[in-house]
C-alpha cells in the first residue's frame, strides 16, 4: 500500500465533526486554512470566512415536498424511480 494510500484512508475514518464559525457548516479539521489552528479553524470552501452569505432555502411547492413524503401513487412511483 503506498504512502498515499495510507494517508487517504486514516482521512476517511476521521469525522467530520468541526463547524465553520460563520456558516455552520461542517468541515473535517484538515480542510481549515493553512494559516489557521487546529483549536481555532478558519475555512475558505464554505463561505470564505464570513464573506459570502446565502438567502435561507424556500420551503417547496407542496407537491414536491410531499413526494418523498407522502402514500399517494404518484409519490410511491417516484420513489421507485427516482
Amino acid at each position: 500500500m503506498s504512502i498515499i494510500e495510507t494517508n487517504l484512508q486514516s482521512l476517511d475514518m476521521v469525522l467530520m465533526n468541526v463547524i465553520c464559525w460563520h456558516c455552520k457548516a461542517y468541515h473535517w479539521v484538515e480542510e481549515r486554512l493553512r494559516n489557521s489552528s487546529i483549536t481555532s479553524p478558519k475555512f475558505g470552501m464554505c463561505c470564505l470566512q464570513g464573506k459570502v452569505a446565502l438567502p435561507q432555502l424556500q420551503e417547496p411547492p407542496l407537491i414536491l415536498h410531499r413526494l418523498p413524503n407522502h402514500e399517494d401513487h404518484r409519490a410511491k412511483y417516484f420513489l421507485e424511480h427516482i
